[in-house]
């Protein structure tokens, strides 16, 4: 059992529309994509200006910059993307 999982709620609730970042909260699944690379992370921690997510077999961490207007799907930072919805194979 993942750490992550103790909070959650076991409760999956399906959403036909996209999560953009005004969305995300604490503990939400997201994708990473670093170096043609796509792991599985979650939010770790929101702050007015930053989200925290940590990703990765090794639990890696980075903190994305939240851009204007919130309404994104993705991140795009330092040769990392953000995905808050679950990236299809061709991205």
């Amino acid at each position: 059992m993942r750490l992550r999982d103790l909070f959650k709620s076991n409760s999956i609730k399906e959403d036909a529309t996209l999560k953009t970042v005004k969305d995300l909260q604490l503990l939400d699944d997201v994708w990473i994509k670093e170096d043609e690379e796509i792991y599985t992370g979650w939010i770790w921690d929101i702050s007015r200006r930053c989200i925290t997510v940590v990703y990765g077999e090794d639990l890696r961490d980075f903190r994305f910059q939240i851009p204007r207007p919130m309404n994104a799907t993705t991140i795009i930072q330092d040769n990392k993307i953000l995905y808050c919805n679950k990236p299809n194979n061709d991205n």
